[in-house]
């Protein structure tokens, strides 16, 4: 069969998340980008990645977390969508993805436990005081009142996010992160109301989502970023996920991206190889070793296989009734299109292979590409951690 004779992808198809229209089902998934200011302001090179990423043919542009509270930050170049000043800054973002078609969605956050004490400049604050078993953390349990106060701070990130232009927020449920921590029986102790039950621990995420509502209305695109499983001993499980997912359908988010881990349970976020001589190379001694040591762990555990969520997403689609986004390993046309045929998502998003070639969606949409050219190696997501810019640092090597 001729290729003018084939049917179109369902991966070019349009699709609504409520009064958001996407022209396409490709999704560029949110990162952590490095380019913003110490203080949260956007800067050119963050605007010109996103250009690049609007020219490259994904529908739906995610940015990284922008924190919603100042100690809510896990990493110091970060967007942030605390404070009304940096409006301006976020409002130039959206123009400048707009002008290439594309739309754009500010993920908003608060980092929780998963972060260091000079980031946040005060207390580390949790649910409850677990140490995290990564970073060495001990946080502060919150205060109700504090509760309260970072449930009104992502009602009024959303705000801003409207103000400066964005097509809607995404509210980051997963990874690790403030809310997934509530979520979790693992770091989640509480005895009082947000705290015991699966009801009591989701209570927070369900107050966020009615707090941004009242803020931003009924209309404006919400969508939420969700765990499908942490991946650690007493984490937030499968099941758990599709009673929450099915809950916030009933809420009237309109999306759900479906993805999995923490930081602590290591890189079954981020599949594939692990860079020893990157992340090695400043450690010496015991914690060289220790470092070694956790590395060989992850090896054996975390190999890389394409659609790696997409056990879990089959699970959960079925009690929703909003569009899934899912991410996680999504390399090759065949499987993405075979992922929408059978209705386990109904939006495909990509990560690393938008960072090595930001027209990669282009490529697939006119028949240019069948699989990404993305090696799995992880270099991206290491230099993430060390505070350099996110791009595609297998691809520099490969030049030099």
């Amino acid at each position: 069969m001729k290729n003018s004779e084939q049917k179109p992808l369902l991966l070019s198809q349009p699709i609504k998340l409520g009064e958001l229209e996407l022209k396409n089902r490709i999704v560029k998934a949110s990162m952590v980008e490095n380019l913003a200011s110490e203080n949260g302001e956007v800067q050119d090179a963050l605007i010109k990645l996103y250009e690049r990423w609007a020219k490259g043919g994904a529908s739906l542009l995610i940015t990284g977390g922008a924190y919603v509270q100042k100690n809510g930050r896990s990493v110091r170049y970060l967007i942030g969508a605390h404070d009304d000043s940096l409006i301006p800054g976020l409002a130039r973002l959206t123009e400048a993805v707009h002008k290439f078609g594309a739309k754009i969605v500010l993920q908003i956050y608060h980092c929780g436990r998963q972060t260091q004490p000079e980031l946040v400049d005060g207390d580390v604050i949790a649910p409850s005081a677990v140490k995290d078993q990564l970073t060495k953390v001990m946080p502060r349990e919150m205060t109700e009142k504090e509760i309260e106060e970072v449930i009104i701070s992502f009602g009024k990130s959303a705000l801003r996010a409207k103000q400066a232009g964005f097509d809607g927020v995404e509210v980051m449920a997963g990874h690790g992160y403030l809310i997934n921590q509530f979520l979790s029986r693992r770091t989640n102790k509480r005895k009082d109301s947000w705290g015991g039950s699966l009801e009591n621990r989701a209570r927070f995420l369900f107050e966020i989502i009615k707090e941004i509502r009242r803020q931003v209305g009924d209309s404006y695109p919400l969508l939420v970023k969700l765990n499908t499983e942490d991946q650690l001993k007493e984490g937030f499980s499968v099941e758990e996920s599709a009673w929450v997912a099915e809950k916030l359908s009933e809420m009237g988010v309109n999306a759900i991206k479906l993805t999995g881990g923490t930081f602590e349970s290591g890189l079954n976020i981020a599949r594939g190889a692990i860079p020893e001589d990157e992340i090695l190379e400043d450690l010496a001694g015991w914690e060289k070793y220790r470092v070694k040591m956790i590395i060989r762990a992850m090896k054996r555990k975390f190999r890389f296989y394409e659609a790696y969520f997409l056990k879990n997403a089959r699970r959960i689609s079925p009690r929703v009734k909003v569009p899934i986004i899912l991410v996680g390993g999504l390399r090759t046309v065949e499987v993405m299109e075979n992922i929408l045929k059978e209705g386990a998502s109904q939006l495909i998003a990509l990560g690393r292979p938008l960072v090595r070639d930001p027209d990669f969606p282009n490529k697939i949409l006119e028949g240019k590409a069948k699989q990404s050219t993305c090696q799995n190696c992880n270099r991206c997501f290491i230099r993430i951690a060390q505070e350099k810019p996110l791009r595609c640092y297998a691809l520099e090597k490969e030049k030099t």
